[in-house]
């Protein structure tokens, strides 16, 4: 059985890592190792992970590696090389994974050779764990239609850490930039778009936790996302459409209005 190597990089994380943790371990896809990537955390973390470990079952592997911060895509870059899965996913740190979740999603690439990755619907829950919305991904025709699509929305029509790579993927288009910041998802998802052959599965296999922050803290998360958007831009637009996509992210941040930005 092909095993399934999923990466977790957490910084100060430690109320919510438990959670990602056990719902690993409780996937009804035997096969896996669990790479949860210390960012430089200075809470309890370490202890979180060292009470999970006498819960590993035969035949699975929780392995922890700490580094100094150095960032989101740092962090994932070490898990990547230190995995040893055919296939790699990758789960943030305050979210789960449903029971099924890594079985289906083998299933379907198993069953696919054609393809090198699959994502799928999320399913968002609160901070209780109470489900409320599933996000639901609209058809598409191409990877590089879809690849601006994710470039030209506000929200994201999909969320990347629902995806299951085959590792071949990371020979093909490298690893996570490590210049973007907060959108390094995004960055590396345009990438496989680009250069891969991407499936769907139309059911959720990731559980989006919604944590509740105030007003000036998702103010400041939006424009971050919105400057690391901005790199992801740089990289992937040609000149032509350049100023047009770059004038409605601004716009999008709120410095100009929306009808002004694309005239």
């Amino acid at each position: 059985m092909s095993k399934v190597s999923v990466i977790i990089p957490t910084y100060n994380m430690a109320p919510w890592l438990g959670g990602a943790v056990r719902s690993i371990l409780a996937q009804s896809y035997p096969g896996l190792e669990v790479i949860v990537v210390d960012d430089g955390s200075n809470d309890f973390t370490p202890s979180v992970i060292r009470s999970l470990q006498s819960k590993v079952a035969p035949g699975r592997a929780l392995i922890s590696l700490r580094q100094e911060n150095g960032g989101r895509a740092v962090a994932v870059n070490l898990g990547i090389r230190a995995s040893t899965g055919s296939y790699v996913t990758i789960l943030d740190a305050d979210d789960t994974l449903p029971k099924h979740s890594l079985e289906q999603r083998v299933l379907y690439l198993e069953n696919h050779p054609e393809k090198d990755a699959v994502f799928s619907q999320t399913r968002y829950v609160d901070r209780n764990g109470k489900p409320y919305f599933i996000k639901k991904t609209p058809p598409f025709t191409s990877g590089e239609s879809f690849a601006w699509s994710l470039l030209t929305a506000f929200r994201m029509p999909f969320d990347p850490p629902s995806l299951l790579y085959r590792r071949s993927v990371f020979d093909k288009v490298g690893a996570f930039d490590e210049t973007v910041h907060r959108a390094e998802d995004l960055d590396f998802v345009v990438r496989i778009l680009l250069s891969s052959n991407v499936g769907y599965v139309p059911f959720p296999s990731y559980n989006y936790t919604n944590m509740t922050h105030g007003i000036g803290t998702r103010l400041r998360n939006r424009f971050l996302m919105m400057v690391g958007k901005l790199q992801v831009i740089d990289k992937h637009v040609p000149g032509s459409k350049h100023a047009s996509l770059y004038a409605r992210m601004i716009a999008q941040m709120g410095f100009i209005p929306h009808s002004s930005a694309v005239a």
